[in-house]
């Protein structure tokens, strides 16, 4: 407690805008008068006044920052706060702090992603669950406070999700000086009552209110898989709800939607976000940027500190410092690094230190055992750090590809395009003859031929184009040209399948012909993406057959494959006959292009 004056200052709200250069502050009165002045001043490190406004109170007042510094976890500056609020003899003062930051999601190589200030930004993070043996809920001191915030930083995480607990201001300071990302839960119960729920969104608004002036609070998480959760539609509803509270934030409406009772996914918020400890169904992003919200859990009992009786939730054990370490680093490698440089946005490994009976800590529970090296932890996450800083620095490919495959013989075929990227027959694909010289062929099992590398860029307008005949109709798809993305799809397949030629992208969006066509008999399939209309169109023999609205345009980061298509990391949908004279283009045809082109080829 302490004494106030006949006019205090209850509370002082701040949000920073790094593009218009401002702070907007409201310091909240519930006794101020009419008459009432408020004035912030803000200063930088050194002392020096950088802005300075004055207004009414309970108003928002638009604080210029000259020459504005960037908070970021690289570079955790804070500027000085100093609030004065004036009415009649009463006079109040509040010193305080805030950082120049802005988050979001946006386009980035094609993926929606996390970007920080501007730029991508991959959200390293661990699980920080907060308890103490010495204190349970409560750490035995300000040091111990700081200290899981330290060790995030000393391994080279750059960020932490706060779990099921929120912490003291304190806490949040700390996290704001040392640079660190938090994420912030909701905290769950078993809300099986409308008391209950009413009393969780009531207390998580609190929250927020408490902790909204924090810099480092980049993201709120509604709901952890299914605990509380008491409707699919609600959830969706208060997500909605959270964001519009606090816009300054990106909002996280169920970390772990793919576990645990579950009630599905709402679609709602900027994250989507799947629990994923075995790695086997990782997240991709849709119309919101794709974290891992939980992950690792690899278990070492530390004898001597231990907290009495059985663990519990070992997800994969191993029996040595050394062997925990390698485990981390390898699985980081395999699944993290890459992936932070493409299609994925953040990571939350469980989990910095034991709990009573989770043994699955980076540190002992006691905090007085590091059970990796910390080393070798650190430089594979710094790593995934620059890695996710990179993304969508990509190969630059221009020009497209044409691919003649008259060399009849031999197991690659050139590419005439500006790129060079030639085709590697793979699975016994041999040579036959072509519309004009030799062609490919392919018997529709294991048979196709690829490049080494990506050669269009699919985010925008690009047409493909191929001469094919079929030995055999196939029971399901046959893809004859395609370009491999990241998991979950290809973002293109010329293809034949369901009795119908088809120019196809994901989420079963395909401009279709249906023909039986006869076997053995040479066709002209062009497929075209217009970016700017988001429209795909397929031609058949120099003649346009169908237009509709294309589906995602997913990155195509992988080779251009002929005689095969990719599902789900898969080979699939092999095609059973020849392929001639194929072609890439990176930019969308015109009918009269295609026309031109099918007259300029056919046999």
């Amino acid at each position: 407690m302490e004494p106030v004056p006949e006019t205090p200052i209850d509370n002082v709200v701040t949000t920073p805008d790094i593009d218009t250069r401002t702070l907007a502050v409201t310091v909240e009165s519930a006794d101020a008068s009419a008459r009432a002045r408020v004035e912030a001043v803000a200063r930088d490190h050194r002392g020096k006044v950088v802005g300075k406004v004055t207004g009414p109170a309970n108003k928002q007042l638009k604080l210029p920052v000259a020459n504005q510094h960037l908070w970021s976890p690289d570079d955790p500056y804070l500027y000085d706060l100093d609030i004065t609020l004036k009415d009649g003899r009463s006079t109040d003062t509040v010193d305080s702090y805030f950082g120049m930051r802005k988050i979001g999601i946006e386009d980035v190589g094609g993926y929606k992603k996390l970007v920080l200030n501007g730029k991508p930004v991959f959200s390293l993070a661990t699980l920080d669950q907060g308890f103490w043996p010495d204190g349970l809920y409560t750490a035995p001191s300000d040091d111990a406070l700081a200290f899981d915030l330290k060790a995030h930083k000393q391994l080279g995480f750059n960020a932490v999700r706060k779990h099921i607990k929120v912490e003291s201001p304190r806490w949040f300071y700390h996290a704001d000086r040392l640079g660190l990302l938090v994420w912030q839960d909701f905290v769950s119960g078993n809300l099986t009552s409308a008391n209950g729920r009413q009393a969780f969104v009531d207390q998580g608004r609190e929250m927020m209110r408490q902790h909204h002036n924090s810099p480092s609070v980049i993201g709120w998480i509604v709901f952890n898989e299914g605990w509380g959760e008491w409707d699919r539609q609600e959830t969706g509803k208060l997500t909605e709800a959270v964001k519009a509270a606090d816009p300054s934030r990106v909002v996280n409406a169920h970390s772990g939607v793919n576990c645990c009772n579950s009630k599905g996914d709402s679609g709602t918020g900027d994250i989507i976000d799947h629990h994923d400890y075995t790695n086997e169904d990782p997240p991709f992003p849709d119309h919101r940027a794709a974290m891992d919200g939980e992950h690792g859990g690899f278990t070492l009992r530390t004898p001597g500190h231990m907290w009495p009786g059985p663990p519990t939730v070992i997800y994969s054990g191993v029996d040595s410092k050394e062997a925990l370490t390698r485990k981390y680093v390898e699985n980081t490698e395999r699944f993290y690094l890459d992936q932070a440089a493409a299609e994925l946005s953040g990571s939350v490994y469980t989990q910095i230190t034991d709990l009573e009976n989770e043994l699955n800590g980076l540190y002992t529970y006691d905090r007085r055992e590091i059970k990796v090296d910390p080393k070798q932890v650190r430089a594979v996450n710094l790593e995934v750090i620059a890695a996710g800083a990179s993304a969508g620095e990509r190969e630059q490919l221009k020009g497209g590809g044409h691919w003649s495959l008259d060399e009849g013989a031999g197991t690659t075929a050139k590419d005439d395009g500006p790129n060079g990227k030639a085709l590697t027959l793979t699975g016994g694909a041999t040579w036959t003859t072509g519309v004009s010289g030799s062609a490919l062929k392919f018997d529709g099992q294991a048979q196709f031929a690829q490049t080494e590398g990506p050669v269009l860029d699919t985010t925008g307008s690009y047409t493909v184009s191929a001469w094919v005949t079929l030995d055999a109709l196939p029971g399901n798809y046959a893809t004859a040209v395609s370009q491999d993305g990241r998991r979950q799809a290809s973002p293109f397949y010329l293809q034949y399948g369901q009795g119908a030629f088809a120019f196809s992208t994901p989420g079963g969006q395909r401009a279709r012909l249906e023909t039986r066509p006869e076997l053995g008999r040479w066709y002209h399939l062009v497929g075209v993406r217009d970016g700017a209309t988001d429209q795909i169109t397929l031609y058949v023999d120099g003649k346009r057959a169908a237009t509709v609205t294309g589906g995602p345009n997913y990155v195509g980061s992988g080779p251009l494959a002929v005689g095969r298509a990719k599902w789900n990391g898969d080979d699939t949908d092999f095609w059973n006959g020849s392929v001639d004279e194929v072609h890439a283009y990176d930019r969308a045809l015109t009918a009269e292009e295609v026309t031109a082109l099918h007259e300029a080829e056919k046999p």
